[in-house]
């Protein structure tokens, strides 16, 4: 297949978008890629990602290129991760990118990043063409950065719309807990003072609203001990 061709293709499936390495990849010699994007059949974003000449821009294009040029097992998470899921008064940028903790040590002036030691390949999935954190990993990312009441009104949005569950966040909350260090059975980013669900449902008065009492009875575990954190390292720098 012609080259040319084949990074169209690409660009198709990413939102217009195509990284210098998937050029190279088609077998477009570095000659033919200067002189593509000098003709303007491609737009320079960064060092590592291109854009397709006419393909119109957007923010969810923003976020890809900012997963793109982070590195290729990056994705969005926290705020920008509620926005794809749309969760009402998040928005996708300023871009927050994850990657696995280690992998590179690339900078990028596209995103936010976050090097996170303790998730999983099954933990991140692609919406709209975009790679980005389950709903469960948004409600436990919120629930440390964001203020309980902001966190609450995001999980009970997920929840409404069945995208998460008491029962997808206690397995989520299992497995990040088995990837513990140092004796930690949770990863400090996502263990609030309590479950999650009833850590972010709490108001400034220790009450937490009507809406979140089914949530919290079903996040409640027979065994305190799962609950005791020892110490250990953060799972987030």
């Amino acid at each position: 297949m012609d080259p040319l061709r084949t990074v169209q293709q690409t660009c198709e499936r990413q939102l217009g978008l195509v990284l210098v390495e998937q050029v190279r990849a088609a077998g477009l010699t570095r000659s033919a890629l200067r002189h593509s994007i000098a003709s303007g059949r491609f737009e320079r974003l960064t060092r590592r990602v291109l854009r397709a000449g006419g393909a119109p821009a957007s923010d969810r294009q923003s976020v890809l290129a900012a997963v793109l040029d982070a590195s290729p097992q990056a994705f969005a998470c926290g705020a920008t991760a509620a926005a794809l899921w749309a969760v009402p008064g998040y928005r996708l940028t300023p871009v927050h990118v994850a990657r696995p903790a280690g992998l590179t040590g690339r900078r990028s002036g596209m995103a936010v990043l976050h090097e996170l030691a303790c998730l999983r390949a099954d933990h991140v999935t692609v919406l709209d063409r975009v790679p980005v954190i389950r709903p469960e990993l948004v409600v436990l990312q919120l629930c440390a950065n964001e203020h309980p009441d902001r966190a609450a009104r995001a999980l009970d949005n997920l929840w409404r719309r069945r995208l998460t569950s008491g029962r997808s966040l206690r397995c989520t909350l299992d497995e990040l807990a088995k990837q513990g260090r140092n004796g930690t059975t949770r990863p400090r980013w996502c263990r609030p003072s309590g479950p999650p669900a009833v850590a972010c449902a709490r108001r400034a008065d220790g009450a937490a609203p009507a809406a979140f009492s089914a949530r919290e009875r079903s996040l409640e575990r027979p065994n305190p001990r799962r609950e005791r954190v020892s110490g250990g390292s953060a799972a987030v720098r």
